[in-house]
């Protein structure tokens, strides 16, 4: 019986793994390898694991339905949120699709490759695990990102992940603080309508909207929070995402141009030249500063100079800068 497992521990223990496997592979030594994923608190396992989605993967396993439409019809759902759940599903290895070029059309078969989904969690560890914040199903990130993304992506912002507490999400429209990201961004691109946090926030789908019809999407290099690690484990958990990563790009561009740009000295040391090599163009020469713990000002300046270098000049812009 070929089992997939979800394992739910306290960040001590994932860095202790951490430290284990980098160890074993410095040594020479083969490390532990295991079918499955982990999550540091309950919440976001269950997020993963909802009904909806246990139910399409039971589908997938008894039924083996020959494309995504089909089960989209035997679950009784709408076509693109069975689409985004499967994608969701694959990314963490739950399920996988494949190609089926038999005849004219091409579509993309699931299939489950495990005969049961264990969850384990050392009761040892309980009260080291994450806080919890109000649960929010990562189906919710997609959904909300789609509402803005582009018909034509020409600046593609990268950055580290989502945040820790799901509500401050960047493209969730009601965020009240704690959202530095977003609204430094909109006070580059728009000087002359972004006044004050609060007067951005107030207006932030009406922000979200330029922020589409100018042709900018954000993305997140790692679809889960990564918490506080350490930099040195942000780059390596952010490199190991790459093929993922790489695959959601090209998915979004479909074939076209768009300048990539890095937000966070973490995100360009993992990605910025392995984009680079898979013929991507990334934008920032260097790092641009995360907006937080002081460094609002300096992200501005940094993120303004590459879009300056790129082309991009609203009209508010002097041009002192």
């Amino acid at each position: 019986m070929k089992t997939f497992e979800i394992r739910v521990k306290s960040v001590k223990d994932v860095l202790d793994d951490f430290e284990r496997t980098f160890e074993a592979l410095r040594s020479g030594k083969p490390a532990l390898r295991r079918e499955g994923v982990f999550f540091t608190s309950l919440e976001a396992a269950r997020n993963l694991l909802t009904p909806e989605r246990l139910k399409l993967i039971a589908l997938i396993r008894k039924e083996k339905p020959s494309s995504i439409y089909k089960l989209a019809k035997m679950a009784g759902r709408d076509l693109k949120n069975v689409h985004e759940d499967v994608r969701l599903l694959e990314r963490h290895g739950i399920l996988q699709t494949d190609l089926d070029e038999t005849d004219a059309r091409t579509r993309r078969v699931p299939d489950v490759p495990y005969d049961e989904i264990k969850v384990t969690i050392r009761l040892g560890e309980v009260s080291e695990l994450s806080p919890s914040y109000p649960s929010v199903d990562r189906s919710s990130y997609e959904v909300a990102r789609s509402k803005y993304l582009p018909k034509r992506i020409r600046y593609l912002l990268v950055a580290e992940s989502p945040p820790r507490d799901p509500r401050r999400f960047f493209y969730f429209e009601n965020v009240w603080k704690a959202d530095n990201l977003f609204l430094e961004t909109m006070k580059v691109l728009y000087p002359s309508e972004a006044f004050t946090a609060k007067l951005i926030r107030s207006k932030k789908a009406q922000f979200l909207r330029r922020f589409k019809a100018d042709g900018f999407f954000l993305l997140d290099a790692i679809e889960l929070p990564l918490g506080q690690i350490g930099r040195s484990r942000k780059v390596g958990r952010i490199r190991d995402s790459l093929p993922i990563l790489l695959r959601r790009i090209k998915d979004l561009l479909g074939g076209q141009d768009a300048k990539v740009i890095l937000i966070s000295g973490s995100v360009y040391e993992a990605l910025a030249h392995s984009l680079k090599e898979n013929g991507l163009e990334v934008a920032n020469d260097g790092p641009i500063n995360f907006p937080a713990q002081g460094h609002q000002r300096l992200y501005r300046e940094q993120l303004k100079t590459t879009l300056e270098k790129s082309g991009w000049v609203p009209s508010g812009w002097s041009q002192k800068g």
